[in-house]
């Protein structure tokens, strides 16, 4: 094994005089006979470039941060809803409809009445 006076190997080959003939020892990778051809691995995938997968996982990434914060601010804005509702409420307190108390004392007119007013007459008696 003599190597060559002038190197005709390509992408690091290591060029070698064998019987008088030039031969190239190329390095991993690479073949033909100046290993001027890239071998193509077999799991490489041409259609997913790695700058298109990191752009994917980017976009998904991008996209439930989007989702998280909007669901956040969903549930901010209903928690301050139903806390100004529960302040309005406790503010006004909702009415409780009573029957009116007829304007003469006829016991026929509302019987449940005409006791109601007649306990708080006796009431305001003892007083």
């Amino acid at each position: 094994l003599y190597e060559c006076e002038e190197n005709v190997c390509v992408n690091g080959g290591t060029c070698s005089l064998i019987a008088g003939d030039t031969v190239c020892s190329c390095l991993d990778g690479y073949t033909g006979i100046n290993c001027e051809e890239l071998i193509s691995s077999p799991t490489s995938s041409p259609s997913l470039t790695p700058s298109s997968a990191s752009l994917s996982v980017l976009l998904v990434i991008v996209f439930v941060a989007l989702t998280v914060i909007i669901g956040v601010i969903v549930l901010i804005l209903v928690a301050i809803f139903c806390v100004q509702r529960m302040k309005r409420d406790l503010k006004n307190p909702p009415q409780s409809p009573t029957k009116p108390i007829p304007l003469d004392d006829d016991p026929e007119a509302d019987p449940e009445a005409y006791e109601l007013d007649q306990r708080s007459q006796e009431q305001k008696d003892k007083d």
